[in-house]
């Protein structure tokens, strides 16, 4: 009978542990996402593969994020929207992106992130493989890559 008790006082404490993991690490998310709400000014952009340099790759963008939602506003007036959603608990942060609306609608990239204050750098991928670190060698060959560092306004 001793045995069955330790087991079962084993198994609550670790079901109240994992618990408490879960909602620490919603929390953390929840966070992290009311920091990234705002408008930003891109400040640094890179581009792999075939893009739309002289939109893509300008830095005359502004992005508006909010509730898991990204609007960009290409200087030249066109829009990109996308959905998002992040893990601040992985190593570096991660980003999912979808591109639900403008070229390339239903996109899937996955990428990195990094919050430092008013900076914002997020990296990412369309080959399905999320990049290790923030440098344009990280893009590798995906021909949907992005290197962005931007400012909060």
């Amino acid at each position: 009978m001793s045995h069955y008790r330790t087991t079962l006082t084993f198994a609550a404490c670790l079901a109240v542990a994992c618990f408490t993991v879960r909602v620490l690490a919603t929390e953390e998310q929840s966070k992290d996402n009311d920091l990234l709400k705002g408008t930003w000014k891109v400040k640094e952009v890179d581009v792999a593969g075939k893009h739309d340099g002289a939109r893509e790759g300008s830095t005359d963008q502004k992005w508006d994020i909010a509730n898991g939602k990204i609007v960009i506003r290409f200087g030249d007036g066109a829009e990109e929207e996308w959905t998002y959603t992040i893990d601040s608990t992985s190593s570096p942060q991660s980003i999912d992106l979808k591109k639900t609306a403008g070229v390339k609608a239903g996109a899937t990239p996955l990428g990195i992130y990094e919050l430092k204050g008013d900076t914002l750098r997020i990296c990412f991928n369309g080959d399905g493989k999320r990049p290790p670190r923030f440098d344009e060698a990280a893009l590798g060959d995906s021909r949907f890559g992005r290197r962005i560092v931007l400012e909060r306004r």
